[in-house]
């Protein structure tokens, strides 16, 4: 499936980022140990191999998952890399005033 332009092509696959980032809770799940160093290069790898779909959301230890995904994408042009994410009530509650802004300010036709 092809996206909003022609040569950006929807992937089959996603990776997940839920486990990137250290955990700040007790509850101590896979992957909480793996820091952006520890991450890098297998982000760049997957991007090498055409995997440009990454699955994110803020609640995922606590935005570590988002800011580390953010630092990684920084660099890329934005057509080469689709995101997506997910808000849950805690984490839409952060949004909707940035949101309402950001709708507000865009002209609808």
């Amino acid at each position: 499936m092809n996206l909003m332009q022609e040569d950006l092509k929807m992937p089959k696959i996603a990776l997940g980022t839920w486990a990137w980032g250290e955990s700040k809770s007790a509850n101590k799940v896979f992957g909480n140990s793996l820091t952006a160093n520890d991450l890098e290069p297998i982000f760049n790898k997957g991007m090498e191999l055409g995997l440009n779909l990454w699955d994110t959301a803020a609640v995922y230890n606590d935005g570590d998952s988002e800011a580390i995904l953010g630092k990684f994408v920084k660099g890329i042009d934005r057509d080469k890399v689709i995101l997506s994410t997910k808000l849950l009530h805690r984490s839409l509650m952060i949004v909707i005033k940035p949101l309402k802004t950001c709708l507000m300010a865009v002209p609808i036709v």
